[in-house]
């Protein structure tokens, strides 16, 4: 995987989030605006996060939605083409809803609070709900370097981590271990590391991976605010 999918990440958003020319900013442009479920007013929100890839030269751009996750082909950014949409659970259950989006080759995986992860291919060039697997999770991200999607607080044990290997299969990956120190709302694995933003202890924790599945902490840093929200 490339760090094209950085560049529908950030096209998708200008799309979606820029509604007037004014609010446009430096060196930025609007080509077009996707808005399937319009008329959110607070505090129900209708999207939450975005994501891109790019599968067999196409850009991809994933909107995770109040009823599910939306796809759209962005390979001409001007006029966007909805590909399908992967119903979700937790719509109704309470104002806000949480749902987060990240890729590993051609499968996109989907968290939730309301459900286990969702595995979605785009193989066949539309999006297929290929399984769900794991905790009920708050955010989720993934090492492509090495394979393994980190699911982030939830119902993960102590609402801390769990990964997961992606090598050993797309749709059902093994448990590999588990991080259970505190609560993570959001991290970040790269290069040997990874960035813990532990939200209800307000702090930064930097975990040593090098030596995986072994996880040690490098340091941990209080944020201003002491609510650490993502990383």
């Amino acid at each position: 995987m490339t760090p094209v999918h950085a560049l529908g990440r950030t096209c998708l958003a200008a799309a979606l989030l820029a509604t007037f020319a004014s609010s446009q900013g430096v060196n930025c442009r609007l080509l077009a605006r996707m808005d399937k479920y319009p008329g959110a007013t607070s505090p129900t929100n209708n999207y939450a996060g975005v994501w891109g890839l790019v599968v067999n030269g196409r850009e991809i751009g994933v909107v995770p939605a109040r009823f599910g996750t939306i796809f759209y082909d962005c390979t001409n950014p001007s006029a966007p083409v909805e590909l399908g949409e992967i119903s979700g659970a937790g719509s109704g259950s309470q104002p806000y809803f949480w749902r987060e989006a990240n890729s590993y080759g051609d499968h996109v995986y989907i968290s939730s609070e309301h459900q286990q992860l969702q595995a979605v291919s785009l193989a066949t060039g539309s999006p297929v709900l290929a399984a769900t697997f794991g905790q009920r999770s708050h955010t989720l991200s993934i090492d492509r370097d090495n394979g393994r999607l980190w699911a982030n607080g939830g119902s993960n044990p102590g609402g801390g981590c769990t990964i997961y290997d992606l090598t050993a299969s797309l749709t059902a990956p093994p448990v590999l271990t588990t991080y259970r120190s505190a609560y993570v709302h959001d991290c970040y694995p790269y290069g040997g590391y990874t960035y813990l933003a532990q939200i209800n202890n307000g702090n930064v924790r930097i975990l040593d991976t090098r030596n995986f599945p072994t996880l040690t902490t490098a340091s941990t840093t209080t944020t201003p605010g002491q609510f650490t929200h993502n990383a």
